[in-house]
């Protein structure tokens, strides 16, 4: 249950959050992006790991299961839309969900989980107004900010590394942002 979690799932989300980032319409066509899928090929790499640790899982048939799973989301016949699989970030940033659970437990065994917080930050700052929990998010960042509302719904805290990790990205994408716009 937790391999499907933290391989397919979580490479869906990450996939779908970057490729929003870049203005993608769809997983496949995220995918042909080199920085969506070095992202999101290398988070499946940190969640693998955390896999093998937990479960003994052997790391050649681990890593032709990634590879698999990359190849599936890379399907043009299936044109799932990065809008469809990006909705209710909320519920995909909760504390035992696909991002940050994965990125948590990296922690606790010291690995910096950098391309998971990267990410988890592409999800933060993903924002489509008919999703309302992206609404609801996207209004929690403008009113509170971006550490209060990690700590409210990821359920980091403040002076937390992996929470520090996610700022520096959340931050490092704002930048890149504001670097395509001009």
């Amino acid at each position: 249950m937790e391999r499907k979690l933290f391989t397919v799932n979580t490479g869906h989300a990450i996939a779908s959050y970057i490729g929003s980032l870049f203005g993608k319409a769809t997983i496949d066509e995220a995918l042909k992006d080199r920085r969506v899928r070095q992202v999101v090929q290398g988070a499946l790499y940190e969640t693998g790991w955390l896999l093998l640790e937990k479960y003994g899982f052997e790391a050649k048939e681990h890593s032709q299961y990634i590879q698999k799973i990359i190849k599936r989301f890379e399907n043009p016949k299936l044109k799932d839309e990065v809008s469809r699989v990006a909705r209710s970030p909320i519920r995909k940033l909760g504390p035992s969900d696909r991002l940050v659970k994965p990125a948590r437990e990296l922690m606790d065994n010291g690995i910096e989980p950098n391309e998971l917080a990267y990410g988890i930050a592409a999800a933060l700052h993903y924002y489509n107004p008919e999703d309302s929990e992206s609404s609801e998010l996207n209004l929690s960042i403008e009113e509170h900010g971006i550490s209060s509302t990690i700590e409210k719904y990821l359920h980091l805290h403040e002076g937390d590394t992996l929470t520090q990790l996610i700022l520096d990205q959340y931050h490092l994408i704002r930048e890149e942002e504001k670097e395509r716009v001009s």
